[in-house]
């Protein structure tokens, strides 16, 4: 008999088989993302070409799923399964580089090769997939959507569950956004809350024999981000899980864990242990990578400001409808360049970039940010 076998590998990169298809999910394996801000804390875990897939599945266009370094690594053309959207960004990209790509739209039922999947589209942008096997065994794979708004889980993914009882489930465990400056201890804290909250309720609805957390095995890398790791939050997402009562057993996994369906491995305390322990050692040695380049010259900010103007304007209809409609007064922003103490003024709704001269105006600002910032 068949078994559907799922392979963790980092981060939010899984590797989903089942009989002859082997379908490989937001590969990411080097790489920064956001603007040098993230890192992987288990960098350079897998070459994408030493791995065994048929297919690769991109959840979403964020640099940590849909990561440029890992895909333009690839030394064989490949067949990419993709949300349907609009501006075709990332197809277009993908069959540049001469790949081949499925497009699915959402809630829409597919056969790839033998496993059957369901597309969910969330909140405009992510995505989440549900894997299934024969009718027998599932896998959903909720990722970094917010399912939690516009009641999108319960009317739109559990509907389309074919199969009575999930199998597996996986979601990221931690909050991916601003939580605070420096000092701002309770921000982080009251974030995590927020994402403990969201997966609490995905948990109490589809209540799925395993869950497995995922996406945030990540550490802030940059020297103006870098404070964001006095906060860990695995052990206590897994505290928090772990207290609900709803029969879900919840899994820490490491690098290369395969997880067999419907048999998971029993001993989670003692497997859930080790994991924490490998992901917190590496958390511990983590290192800023990046610095601040500081950018003096003060017109090469300006060009770079009309620029932007000039792209949003020219790609984003809204933008241009609201012109003439709004008081541009009011999408100003007062910016204090920190490294060059300087002051500007930018607008979204008027090409203007004003430089202050005088420097008792600088205390007063909207937000305080670098210059490459």
């Amino acid at each position: 008999m068949y078994k559907p076998i799922i392979t963790f590998l980092n981060h939010s990169a899984f590797i989903v088989s089942y009989r002859n298809t082997k379908i490989l999910c937001d590969p990411w394996f080097f790489g920064s993302a956001f603007q040098e801000g993230w890192e992987l804390l288990y960098d350079r875990s897998h070459d994408i070409n030493d791995l065994d897939f048929d297919y690769i599945w991109i959840s979403h266009e964020h640099p940590d799923h849909f990561s440029i370094p890992t895909l333009k690594s690839l030394n064989k053309k490949t067949t990419f399964l993709y949300q349907q959207t609009n501006d075709k960004k990332v197809l277009n990209y993908l069959e540049g580089q001469g790949h081949k790509v499925i497009e699915i739209e959402d809630k829409q039922r597919i056969k790839i090769g033998d496993i059957n999947i369901v597309l969910f589209i969330c909140d405009g942008y992510d995505s989440s997939i549900l894997f299934e096997f024969d009718n027998k065994y599932s896998f959903l794979n909720i990722n970094d959507s917010r399912v939690d708004i516009n009641d999108q889980l319960e009317k739109d993914i559990i509907p389309h569950l074919s199969i009575n009882k999930v199998d597996l489930l996986a979601f990221q465990f931690s909050y991916a956004n601003w939580a605070g400056n420096k000092g701002d201890i309770d921000i982080a804290k009251d974030q995590q809350r927020l994402t403990d909250n969201k997966n609490i309720y995905i948990l109490e609805k589809i209540k799925p024999i395993n869950c497995l957390l995922t996406a945030s095995y990540v550490y802030y890398c940059h020297e103006e981000n870098f404070f964001w790791n006095d906060n860990f939050f695995l052990e206590d997402a897994l505290n928090s899980l772990e207290k609900t009562n709803f029969g879900t057993q919840i899994i820490v996994p490491e690098p290369n864990q395969k997880f067999d369906l419907p048999k998971i491995n029993p001993d989670l305390k003692l497997s859930n242990k080790k994991a924490i322990n490998f992901w917190k050692e590496l958390h511990k040695s983590r290192e800023i990578k990046f610095r601040t380049k500081t950018i003096n010259d003060i017109d090469q900010l300006k060009n770079s400001y009309f620029k932007f103007y000039e792209r949003i304007f020219s790609r984003n209809r809204l933008i241009r409808k609201l012109t003439g409609v709004i008081d541009p007064k009011y999408f100003n922003l007062e910016i204090l360049l920190e490294d060059i103490d300087k002051k500007v003024k930018i607008s979204l709704f008027k090409k203007d970039f004003y430089i202050f001269t005088d420097k008792k105006e600088n205390e007063k600002y909207d937000i305080s940010i670098t210059s490459e910032t």
